[in-house]
């Protein structure tokens, strides 16, 4: 994925086990970050939250289109993105 506008974040910062994440609070059209790896966190916006799956699901607007991630990959802060960094 595209990484324009990333934040770089101190590599002090470790991702968590995924067991472990836990959401914010999601707010439509609020402003959040999302962690694909390398200590950079995307800024992004939720445009979706979807009830229908066992595990919550949202849809986020990103520099390079829409993603569709777990509720708890979403961070309010560069750093709390990396802590919870999208697992595949």
């Amino acid at each position: 994925m595209k990484q324009s506008g990333s934040v770089k974040v101190d590599k002090s910062v470790k991702p968590i086990h995924y067991k472990l994440r836990t959401a914010p609070k999601l707010e439509i059209g609020g402003n959040y970050f999302v962690s694909f790896g390398s200590h950079k966190a995307i800024p992004c916006i939720l445009k979706e939250i979807h009830t229908d799956t066992p595990q919550l699901r949202v849809s986020v607007e990103m520099s390079d289109g829409v993603s569709y991630l777990y509720a708890d990959e979403l961070g309010l802060t560069p750093e709390e993105a990396v802590i919870n960094e999208v697992t595949s």
